[in-house]
């Protein structure tokens, strides 16, 4: 199940309503602005397995604390308006909100980061991080405050000032916690901004996910030597390591919603040669096997 859907933001935060506004929603990956007040403490916040991340900005004084998957210990924290926590959440986690709360959550799949830097010719990262729990961001909270004005809205939010926030957004967050340095996509000796999105869309409309470099360089208009090169150059990594990657996200997101399909079915509807090399690849980028993501992602749903 989708974090970015409304019902569902309610649920785990246990409030009765999560105003929620989505933002640049044509490929099915929108990007998720809900504005959160709770009148008491929420003591578990469970965050279920998916390839996305989730801002949570304080606006006002909060008390919290953390606690993530593979790690024993809980982490309190105080935050004051400014400060912002960051959750991947392909890792679960359990957070508790220690008082009352006035939050914007804001959420980007990883899937709309890359659609995004395609699209609008932005940096292109691979993922988010930072280096705590929390950070201090004044620029995102000045944002997150717009976003709350604009919410309170509701029906008669302006579209174009909603995906111009969504926008700003992700070119925010791109360049602060992705380490995006570059204005532009297009890189000297690199792919150009329609070749990327054409790449991104041969590959996820092929069946199987299994695309040669011959196929990725025609869909270019070069040479296969030329588009290894400048794939490297562009993205930072082969095409290959980008192909098992995507592979793998894909893979995480039929393993939550596709329930009827057998591990090796998904396996080889994302381009694996059969269960095993799907188990071995997936357990070595997530750190346990498909089996057990899947099992870890349905108990915490229900829960």
């Amino acid at each position: 199940m989708r974090a970015f859907k409304q019902s569902i933001i309610s649920e785990r935060w246990g409030v009765e309503a999560a105003p929620t506004i989505l933002a640049d929603n044509k490929s099915g990956s929108p990007i998720s602005m809900s504005h959160l007040l709770g009148a008491s403490p929420r003591s578990e916040v469970v965050v279920v397995p998916e390839p996305a991340f989730v801002f949570l900005v304080p606006l006002d004084i909060l008390a919290t604390s953390s606690k993530t998957g593979g790690q024993h210990g809980i982490v309190d924290v105080k935050a004051k308006p400014g400060d912002v926590y960051l959750l991947d959440l392909s890792k679960s986690s359990k957070n508790a909100i220690n008082t009352p709360f006035n939050i914007m959550r804001l959420y980007i799949s990883t899937r709309r980061l890359t659609e995004a830097a395609y699209e609008k010719e932005l940096p292109l990262v691979q993922g988010l991080s930072l280096s705590s729990l929390s950070g201090h961001d004044p620029i995102l909270y000045q944002l997150a405050q717009t976003m709350a004005s604009v919410i309170s809205r509701g029906q008669y939010a302006p579209t174009l000032l909603t995906d111009y926030l969504a926008l700003a957004f992700h070119a925010h967050v791109a360049g602060t916690y992705g380490g995006a340095t570059s204005d532009r996509l297009t890189v000297k000796g690199g792919l150009s901004p329609w070749q990327l999105r054409r790449i991104y869309e041969f590959v996820e409309q092929q069946s199987g996910m299994n695309p040669s470099i011959s196929e990725l360089a025609s869909e270019c208009g070069i040479s296969a030597s030329h588009f290894a090169r400048a794939f490297r150059r562009t993205v930072g990594t082969a095409p290959h390591e980008w192909l098992i990657k995507r592979r793998v996200q894909k893979a995480k997101e039929l393993l939550m919603i596709a329930k009827g399909l057998s591990l090796a079915e998904i396996g080889l509807a994302c381009g694996f040669v059969d269960q095993s090399h799907f188990t071995r690849v997936f357990s070595k980028h997530e750190g346990k096997s498909p089996g057990t993501w899947r099992r870890h992602s349905a108990f915490h749903y229900a829960h």
